[in-house]
């Protein structure tokens, strides 16, 4: 699983019984346990994953975590849940809006680097007629079985408008 550092509260669990313990705190005291529940699971941390990925920086190179990103959003992916738009790379989010007139995508680049290519996928309950950036106008996609795929270069911020 890895080293990281735990910011925040730290909660003691009190009934493990049933549970496996995913990661144990320095002491030996369970940090974060998996309880399943009928054809699902629980997942419990006893400190708080969100502010300490905030705040943690690997080394020198002060980007987040990639240990504390993947515990986070492990139980997501093993439940097979689909976002409504996958990123080609971590560090870069988006969200999505979707209305009777389109879909719109806020892209956000986390990573304090401006991206030659993002690559997008978004799952659209439509067939797209025009996909553009607020920044850079048209742009080329493709509609997969998967979603649209596009593509931009990426800065800090732009918005993808996807019309039917």
């Amino acid at each position: 699983m890895g080293i990281y550092s735990v910011i925040g509260q730290r909660g003691k669990l009190l009934d493990t019984k049933g549970a496996s313990i995913l990661a144990a705190f320095e002491d030996g005291e369970p940090a974060t346990v998996e309880r399943k529940i009928g054809k699902g699971r629980a997942v419990h941390f006893a400190w708080f994953p969100g502010l300490s990925y905030q705040y943690a920086r690997d080394g020198e190179s002060k980007s987040f975590s990639p240990v504390l990103r993947n515990m986070i959003t492990e139980p997501v992916y093993t439940a097979g849940a689909v976002p409504p738009v996958t990123v080609s790379q971590p560090l870069i989010e988006a969200p999505m809006l979707l209305s009777e007139k389109g879909v719109a995508v806020t892209v956000l680049n986390w990573t304090g680097e401006a991206q030659k290519q993002v690559y997008l996928t978004v799952r659209i309950p439509f067939t797209a007629r025009t996909v553009e950036s607020v920044k850079q106008g048209k742009l080329a996609f493709t509609q997969t079985e998967k979603g649209l795929r596009c593509s931009l270069p990426l800065d800090a911020v732009d918005v993808v408008v996807i019309k039917p």
